[in-house]
This record gives structure tokens, C-alpha cells and sequence, in this order.
């Protein structure tokens, strides 16, 4: 069957979990949940395209709300002063990961893949750094080492960006290149563009290093002239990736 053909088959609905919404893909019998994250200043309707991309390839799909968008409240993402709720908006998506976590055993899901863009990149390596029941990540132009990125950020825009002490502990504690040991068994899929001038792809680079010597499972595509930008090949590449990496066929546990 062709994807646009099964990309008919894909019911679309909205749900609320402990008052946080989401937006959920569902196909014909599911192989398991993907849950992806949306970047900085970006809305969960937005991610339509992506979310139905590894919906039609037969993952259900969530994609969650993150605190300071959509109505959750929305700020000035473009002013400097923003800059701690960058951090602040991927903590809490970390934290508020056992919501989904508890959706998936509820519905019976062996298999659950984070994955996400830019920041939504950053949280579903967060998320699986945390989590012991996902079994895959698929991270698209994000970062798994994130006092580097916080390095490239401020070298980037070329300025100083002082976090509060309680804000810097947690980059430097929760960042995922610091539980490699904790990750080695789970399989990465890191696809960024080498052009990226918004997330420095070079933390992307140290942290796939520390994942392989740890013993990882990790794939690594860097993108030759590609910016910060999701593309539909990324998106098959990821889904491909899923599909070699899980066999897994069934939908859900036995009750």
C-alpha cells in the first residue's frame, strides 16, 4: 500500500494528559509510539507533516505541548532575556516525559522512540537519558552534550547568555552525554546538517564519541550545505532507520 494511500488511514485527534495537551496520530494497528518534540517558538500543529511522516510508516504518534507555547503560554522567543527558558522549556519537557511514558504502558506499546527537532532534538535525548523504557531516539539537528551547546550558543550570537546557578547545574546534570552509560543500550539515529549555524553540529559530534565509546548503538548523518531545516529525506531516512533497527511487528503486548 502506498504511503498516500495510508496516510488516509491515519486518525487525527487531540488529547490532554495532568492538563498538558498533545496531538495524537494514530494508523492501523501501530508498531509502537513515537513521541516528538517540537522545537523553540515552534506549535504542536506545526509538526504535522513530520508526526504523519512516521505515522504513515505505522508508529503512533505524540506530540506534546511544551510549557511556554502554544497555551501554555507564550513569550518573546527572539529577545536575549528569553534565553533560560530555553533550558527551562527542555527541563520541564524531561520532567513532564513519565506523562507519556504512562500513556504508552497504558495502551500496551513495547517499543517507544523520542525523537524531535532543534530543541525537540534536545528533549528526546533528555527524555531517553531519564527514561529506561524508550527504546530508540531519532534526534534531528538537536544535542546530546548541552554545556557545549550552551558554549556554541552564546559564540553564536555572539554574547554572553549567564544562567542562574539552579539552570546551569541542570545543563551540566541532566545533560545526556553524562549518563552515556545509562544510554549504551539503546540505538541513536543523530541527523543534522553541517551547515547548521543555529545548533552547532560539532556537539552533535562529541556526544555521538562518547556514545560509541560507552559501546552505543549510534548512526550519524551530517548533511553537507543543510541548515537548520528539516527535510522530507531526513524524515524517510528516520523512518527507514526505525524500520531496520526495530523488526518488531506486532502492535501491543498481550493482555
Amino acid at each position: 500500500m502506498s504511503k498516500q494511500a495510508r496516510a488516509f488511514m491515519v486518525n487525527i485527534s487531540a488529547i490532554t494528559r495532568q492538563g498538558i495537551d498533545a496531538i495524537r496520530y494514530t494508523p492501523v494497528n501501530p508498531r509502537g509510539l513515537v513521541i516528538w518534540y517540537h522545537g523553540w517558538s515552534s506549535k504542536m500543529a506545526g509538526q504535522e507533516l513530520r508526526a504523519l511522516a512516521f505515522a504513515n510508516a505505522g508508529w503512533e504518534v505524540i506530540v506534546p505541548a511544551a510549557i511556554y507555547h502554544d497555551n501554555r503560554g507564550e513569550i518573546d522567543y527572539e529577545d536575549p532575556k528569553s534565553y533560560p527558558y530555553f533550558w527551562k522549556t527542555l527541563f520541564q519537557n524531561v520532567r513532564e516525559s513519565d506523562i507519556w511514558m504512562d500513556y504508552a504502558r497504558e495502551n500496551g506499546y513495547k517499543l517507544i522512540v523520542s525523537s524531535g527537532h532543534s530543541m525537540g532534538g534536545f528533549s528526546a535525548l533528555g527524555v531517553a537519558a531519564q527514561q529506561k523504557a524508550v527504546s530508540g531516539v531519532v534526534a534531528i539537528n538537536g544535542s546530546g552534550h548541552w554545556p557545549l551547546s550552551h558554549l556554541f550558543f552564546q559564540a553564536r550570537f555572539g554574547q554572553m547568555y549567564p544562567l542562574a546557578a539552579e539552570i546551569h547545574k541542570d545543563v551540566e546534570e541532566m545533560s545526556p552525554h553524562m549518563h552515556a552509560q545509562a544510554l549504551k543500550k539503546k540505538p541513536f539515529y543523530l541527523i543534522h546538517g553541517a551547515a547548521d549555524n543555529s545548533v552547532d553540529p560539532r556537539a552533535d559530534v562529541e556526544f555521538a564519541t562518547i556514545l560509541q565509546d560507552a559501546g552505543a548503538d549510534v548512526k550519524t548523518e551530517f548533511i553537507d550545505n543543510l541548515g537548520h531545516f528539516v527535510t522530507t529525506g531526513m524524515l524517510v531516512s528516520a523512518t527507514d532507520w526505525l524500520g531496520n533497527r526495530f523488526l518488531y511487528t506486532g502492535k501491543k503486548e498481550e493482555r
